[in-house]
């Protein structure tokens, strides 16, 4: 499974890849896009996208509330992990040598406190 933007212009130029437009991108993100100016390709793509709006399953509120607590708990953990990666990169430190320390504090002084003194404001 993979995560792209599509984007087809008139038909005939399409640019396919990871870049989103803001400005994390511009600043912090390592992305590639593929610019195609073809109509058979754009017209491809088109059917791709079409296909693939037939595939996906309506999620309700109920169905996320009942999933198990293995899809909870990795929730929670990405979360956690993309919170603590945006927060430090905001800040300019290493993620890498920041999480080492939260770990180690973690490790020391019990994990609420030290995943707590990541979210605490400055």
């Amino acid at each position: 499974m993979h995560h792209c933007k599509v984007m087809i212009v008139d038909g005939l130029w399409t640019s396919v890849g990871s870049t989103n437009f803001d400005s994390r991108f511009f600043s912090v993100n390592d992305e590639a896009n593929l610019n195609v100016l073809n109509a058979f390709f754009a017209e491809a793509q088109r059917a791709a996208f079409d296909a693939d709006l037939r595939l996906p399953r309506r999620v309700t509120l109920e169905d996320w509330e009942c999933r198990g607590w293995l899809h909870k708990l990795l929730d929670a953990l990405a979360s956690t992990y993309f919170a603590v990666v945006s927060r430090v990169r905001a800040s300019g430190i290493s993620v890498r040598k920041c999480l080492r320390t939260q770990m180690h504090l973690a490790h020391k002084v019990g994990w609420n406190q030290g995943l707590k003194s990541i979210f605490v404001p400055d």
